[in-house]
């Protein structure tokens, strides 16, 4: 599995792409700063959607252990028994 930090720096680098290219960049930086931005974005998308699932996850597990305590102890939603 790829470091967290690494993700990160992927994140950012995509980021400042980004942010350069909308800047207006010299003539000479254009082609360099677009052929990277395209190898870069794809990756930086697939990042943001695999922590967007991680966080779904992580939800998803808090609403399960919370209904099996609910089970656990007999109590339904609203707090009848």
């Amino acid at each position: 599995m790829i470091p967290a930090d690494r993700l990160d720096q992927i994140l950012a680098r995509f980021e400042f792409l980004e942010a350069r290219l909308n800047a207006g960049p010299e003539a000479e930086e254009i082609a360099a700063l677009t052929r990277e931005y395209s190898d870069v974005k794809p990756v930086a998308e697939l990042i943001r959607h695999w922590r967007g699932l991680v966080d779904q996850m992580g939800e998803a597990q808090a609403l399960l252990q919370q209904r099996d305590l609910q089970l656990r102890f007999g109590i339904l939603p609203g707090g009848l028994k």
